[in-house]
This record gives C-alpha cells, sequence and structure tokens, in this order.
C-alpha cells in the first residue's frame, strides 16, 4: 500500500471512531511544560476520586476506611493511607467497583490474565477507549514514523486475532495495509512467510510480544537473509524486552527497537522515544506510583508498579497493584524535550515459550488465555516440566471448578494432543522473593 493511500485509509477510520481531536490533544499536550502537566493530572484525579467515592460502593468504604476525605484530594501523595487495589478485588468485588453499581450496556468488557495468573474482567467507558487508542497512535510517533503508518502484528492473543481473521477483518486489515501472525499457533513456517509477505509489502512497522519477537528475529538469523525484510521501526509490548532481546531484535531486522508498557487494565501507559532512555508515562491518562507495601519509594529504587487510570469513569482503578516491578528515573530531562517522567521495567511479565510434544513452540500465554472469565478457577499456575509433561495448579474460584478444569484441558488438548496434565488443586500459589509469579513456566529448553 502506498504511504497517501495509508494516510487517507486511516485517518478516515480515526475520523469515524472519534480518534482525531483526541489524538491532536495528545501530541499537543505532550510538549507541554511539566507544570502544566501536573496540574492537568491533577485535576483528574480529583474528579475520578470523587466519583468513585460518591458512586461506587467499594470506593466509598475504601475512602472511608483509610479515613480520607475525597473532596481534599489534590494529588497522589494525598491519597499515600489509601490501601492497594488488587486484583482480588476486581474479581471479588467487581460490582461493588462498577459507577452506580451496574452495567452501563455501552460500555466496553475487558479482561486480564494478570501476571500473578489470577484472571480478571472489568468495564471501560467508550470515552476512555478512545483517549487509549488516540495514546496508542501517537506513541506510533515516538518511533519517528507517521501514526497512520501500516504495520504488522506478531502478536499472541487468540480474542485479539478474530479481528484480523473474520472476513470483515481480512478486508480491513487489506484497506489499512495491516498484517497479522497469531503467533499463539503460529509454527516456524509461518513465521518465516510472514516475513516474506512484509517484505513484498515494505511493511515499515513490527509490533510484538516481547518473546515472540525474539523468536521471530532468532529464526530470521538461523536462516541468514532475514527474507528480505527491514522494517523502520519495531515496538515490543505485553512483556518484559531484556537487553539480550533488543540485541537480537535488532540484529535481526536492522530496525530500532521501542519498548513499550502497559495492558488491559490502562491501555500503553509508557513508550520509549527516540532517545531510549527509560519509558516516557502518559501522564494524563495515567498514573504510575512505585511503591513497596503500599507506600512510594524514592526515584531510582525498585518496586511493584501501582496505577491510577485517569479516563476511565466505569469502573474507577485508583492505585491499582499491577505486579511489575521498575523504578522511575532520577535522571534529569529527556533529550527528546517531552517532560513526561520515565520509568523503567525491571521485572515484567514473563511468560515462557513450551516446546510441545510435537515439537511445536507455544507461546506460554496461550494457555493465560484459557483461563479467563472462569470462575471456578481463582489463581493458576501451569509447568511444563517434559515434553510431555504439564504440572497445572490450580486455586479453587466461587464456580464450578470441575468444568472449568475440562475446558482447560480441552484447551491445552487442542494445541497439542501429545501434552499430558497433572492437576493439582491447592490452597495457594506462593509467591517468590522477586515478587514475580511466573504464571507459565517450563522447564524444557527452547531450541531455536
Amino acid at each position: 500500500m502506498s504511504a497517501p493511500l495509508a494516510r487517507l485509509v486511516r485517518t478516515a477510520i480515526a475520523r469515524t471512531q472519534g480518534l482525531l481531536h483526541p489524538m491532536a490533544e495528545a501530541l499537543a499536550f505532550e510538549r507541554t511544560p511539566r507544570d502544566t502537566i501536573d496540574a492537568e493530572v491533577n485535576r483528574k484525579l480529583s474528579s475520578l476520586v470523587r466519583l468513585a467515592a460518591g458512586r461506587t460502593t467499594h470506593g466509598r468504604e475504601r475512602f472511608a476506611a483509610a479515613g480520607i476525605d475525597p473532596a481534599r484530594v489534590r494529588t497522589i501523595a494525598d491519597l499515600g493511607t489509601l490501601p492497594l487495589l488488587t486484583k482480588d478485588d476486581l474479581r471479588l468485588r467487581r460490582n461493588e467497583l462498577l459507577v452506580d453499581g451496574r452495567v452501563d450496556p455501552d460500555w466496553i468488557r475487558n479482561a486480564s490474565g494478570g501476571s500473578t495468573g489470577a484472571p480478571v474482567e472489568f468495564y471501560q467507558d467508550r470515552e476512555y477507549h478512545r483517549r487509549m487508542l488516540a495514546d496508542q497512535a501517537r506513541h506510533v510517533t515516538w518511533t519517528r514514523l507517521p501514526w497512520w503508518t501500516p504495520r504488522a502484528f506478531a502478536w499472541g492473543a487468540d480474542r485479539d486475532s478474530t479481528a484480523h481473521t473474520s472476513t470483515r477483518g481480512r478486508v480491513r486489515d487489506g484497506v489499512e495495509g495491516t498484517a497479522f501472525l497469531n503467533t499463539f499457533r503460529a509454527t516456524d513456517a509461518d513465521y518465516l512467510a510472514f516475513a516474506s509477505r512484509c517484505a513484498r509489502a515494505r511493511t515499515p512497522l513490527l509490533i510484538g510480544y516481547a518473546s515472540s519477537l525474539e523468536h521471530f528475529a532468532r529464526l530470521l538469523l538461523a536462516r541468514g537473509d532475514g527474507a528480505g525484510w527491514r522494517p523502520h521501526a519495531i515496538q515490543s509490548s505485553a512483556e518484559r524486552l531484556s537487553p539480550e532481546a533488543r540485541a537480537v531484535l535488532e540484529q535481526a531486522f536492522g530496525a530500532p527497537v521501542f519498548d513499550r508498557y502497559g495492558s488491559r487494565e490502562m491501555g500503553n501507559a509508557a513508550h520509549e522515544c527516540e532517545a531510549h532512555v527509560g519509558l516516557h508515562v502518559s501522564m494524563e491518562r495515567v498514573i504510575v506510583e512505585i511503591v513497596r507495601d503500599g507506600v512510594p519509594v524514592a526515584d531510582g529504587h525498585e518496586g511493584e508498579l501501582a496505577v491510577t487510570v485517569l479516563d476511565n469513569r466505569a469502573e474507577p482503578l485508583i492505585r491499582y497493584a499491577t505486579g511489575d516491578l521498575g523504578r522511575r528515573l532520577a535522571e534529569g530531562p529527556c533529550p527528546c524535550g517531552r517532560a513526561y517522567e520515565r520509568i523503567e521495567i525491571t521485572a515484567g511479565r514473563t511468560s515462557d515459550l513450551f516446546t510441545a510434544p510435537s515439537g511445536k513452540r507455544v507461546h506460554g500465554e496461550y494457555f493465560t488465555h484459557l483461563f479467563y472469565g472462569l470462575n471456578g478457577i481463582a489463581e493458576f499456575r501451569l509447568t511444563q516440566q517434559t515434553r510431555e509433561a504439564i504440572l497445572m495448579e490450580i486455586v479453587r474460584g466461587s464456580g464450578d471448578v470441575g468444568a472449568d478444569v475440562a475446558f482447560v484441558l480441552a484447551g491445552i488438548r487442542e494445541i497439542d494432543p501429545g501434552f499430558v496434565v497433572e492437576t493439582r488443586i491447592v490452597d495457594a500459589i506462593p509467591t517468590p522473593e522477586s515478587g514475580k509469579r511466573r504464571f507459565t513456566v517450563s522447564m524444557v529448553p527452547v531450541e531455536w
């Protein structure tokens, strides 16, 4: 697809979705002085706190128990005594977190497996969704590409793939110049064919899961010629990008890598700029705190990331514990000129690649997505002990655990019938000293 046509098509779609105005706002706002940014953050925070305290049962109880007067909250520091919101809160007290205690039919239902393996569901309103998508497009410009640039996805979510594999999705992707590879189910041959397709189209931007991108890069390096594809930029997402993986990607594709941080709960909340010195937080959308036991730590020190999602007025998430570890950079202003604060993810979500009995490699998050929406399973951990053997540890939830286990087993057999799964019901799944529970763990070395 030619650049002028791609711009015309994506602009028309963005206009239909109502994204052009929030996108223009975001692009202008990122260049404002820090005191202007802080003032807007505090304005949104005060409004969100009043909404949560006045129109949600959980918020009202939470602020009262912490001795916080919502009317007096001006900055995130005023919420220092407020306990962190947890994934258990989202799972067990969902209706009490919803504004007015009910689901508006116009809201968007979303779900996350979470870094601890505890599936959660939540709701987001349309305005949040628009601003999240606008921010996502704005982040593309931080790679020095235009926001409308054609892109290729090496992505791992089955539910996301349906937007690309349906007849309507294929037509839209063709018009937009989008290429999509479902890495949950892709073989090495699929990866190589995808690279050849993108080379022919000269697709300038590659976006994918960190582990999927690393696998992709190693395949191309083993091949030797890289299928002739040289994108202009790569966005790594969904998992922590290690320095080793970054180096492999840049070697294989000959393109700069831009890391981004986010989740289903908050969208893409932070992204690298061209200076590659930490990830800039989209501060007008998300407040990021670095805490230990709920207490903020000094800049430069590692802690857990707690986020406050400023734009979601369907289910306010205030001081939400992500389960990810990171630090706020203490260095001075970024060379790029943006005044946004910068963070570094030191131990984000990890998902090992499983080597199936057939030799096929399966992205660990394939298994995570099998647990979404299952009330019978509160938490889980899958450990691949040999190519065939998987140990599945689960903590009972409030629903029918037997039926939910059967559903998960069917999904595992679907990806490879050679897997043999031992199921154990446990009281709890312990968290390691690192503070990060790996919800899929493979003891089988990956053979590149």
